[in-house]
């Protein structure tokens, strides 16, 4: 509780003798508070300490309060990423938060990096560009898919209690 204030007769101006003799603490001595650098978030207010995002999980700006999850068809193998690295060809990761890419099985392929899923190969055809382009449309479209999802949960979520207002009709 801060203290009661001073009654009129003993406060004291601003230029008297006492207030100019304070001496206040050095300002290598005051804490202030320090932004993490991408990869690291603090997640509370006060928090001293940067926290390293976790393995799977990237914050690619300055000052964050979260990590993000990696996307289908990259990977994080390391805390504190700032970023996270796409799977090399013929290796996938279909979930969000992927630490690994796995590769594919013998007689499947990629035909290009940071994919979701493997197809089949197709050994008439010298070049399975336009197969891996169609793939890599789907990938996209499934990864859009995923993130509506999730965003129209949170907002149910969210609006949830305004809902409940409108229904009672107060």
């Amino acid at each position: 509780y801060p203290p009661p204030p001073l009654p009129p007769s003993s406060s004291t101006p601003m230029d008297s003798p006492e207030v100019s003799s304070l001496s206040l603490p050095p300002s290598s001595s005051v804490k202030r508070c320090q932004a993490c650098s991408p990869g690291k978030y603090k997640d509370r207010e006060g928090m001293d300490d940067c926290t390293r995002c976790q393995l799977g999980k990237f914050s690619d700006i300055s000052a964050a309060s979260t990590c993000f999850s990696c996307s289908p068809g990259t990977y994080g193998v390391a805390t504190g990423q700032s970023s996270c690295s796409r799977c090399p060809l013929n290796h996938v990761s279909p979930l969000f938060a992927s630490t690994l890419c796995t590769k594919c099985q013998v007689g499947y392929v990629t035909g290009f990096s940071g994919a979701t899923n493997c197809t089949v190969q197709c050994l008439a055809l010298s070049n399975a560009q336009p197969f891996a382009q169609k793939d890599l449309e789907i990938q996209s479209l499934q990864s859009q898919l995923v993130f509506l999802e999730k965003e129209h949960e949170d907002l149910k979520t969210a609006h949830k209690p305004c809902a409940e207002i409108l229904k009672s009709g107060n």
